[in-house]
């Protein structure tokens, strides 16, 4: 999304058909390899719901990449608040879905859904602000699209890094320990994680 911000804010811009290639891009390559993760999880020794979980999981983090290159539209037209209001909407959705879960005995798997719920929400509200500030299709461009992956590499092997960092620890955890350690764990890990990107979010806004 910061590449997307960049090439967003430049001068005589051609917006729609950036933005429509940016889009199209994140979303075959966060399904392909959402998928690949998924299918390769089949060699570790897991029960088949966390298989499964893994799964519907794709749906929701499709929707939640998506949303993160939306978030471009709403910083370069200076229209912070319909980001915000998106994602209150999608939290909104996701409290709803959880205290239902929670309140008929949900399994695992319906629990994973209410994740894909919110952010399916949160992704269709950006959305439709997002197409109002600049209107755009889904284009499929060779050329624009490596042009972006080239730009984006660098800020690639950091995010990659930065999960290997975030989340082996508990990949490992969840080889040797039962799955409520690893629970109680990640609770402590997903913490710190958020303190984290507050820095990011600053510097975000400030750009």
């Amino acid at each position: 999304y910061p590449i997307v911000l960049r090439e967003l804010s430049r001068d005589l811009a051609p917006q729609a058909y950036v933005l429509g290639n940016a889009m199209a891009l994140r979303l075959v390559t966060s399904s392909l390899f959402l998928c690949v993760a998924a299918a390769l999880s089949y060699l570790l020794p897991y029960e088949a719901v966390v298989h499964h979980a893994m799964l519907l999981g794709i749906i929701g983090f499709v929707s939640l990449e998506v949303t993160h290159v939306l978030l471009a539209v709403f910083q370069q037209h200076l229209k912070q608040w319909q980001a915000a209001f998106a994602e209150i909407i999608g939290a909104g959705v996701t409290l709803i879905a959880v205290g239902m879960v929670i309140y008929w005995h949900g399994s695992v798997i319906t629990a994973v859904g209410t994740m894909a719920i919110g952010h399916l929400a949160w992704a269709a509200c950006a959305w439709y602000l997002a197409y109002r500030l600049a209107p755009f299709r889904l284009s499929w461009a060779g050329a624009e699209w490596k042009r972006l992956v080239l730009a984006a590499l660098p800020l690639a092997g950091v995010q990659i890094l930065n999960l290997m960092y975030l989340r082996v620890d508990a990949v490992i955890l969840s080889l040797y320990q039962p799955a409520s350690d690893v629970g109680v764990y990640g609770v402590a890990s997903k913490l710190l994680e958020m303190a984290m990107t507050l820095p990011y979010m600053f510097a975000g806004l400030v750009m």
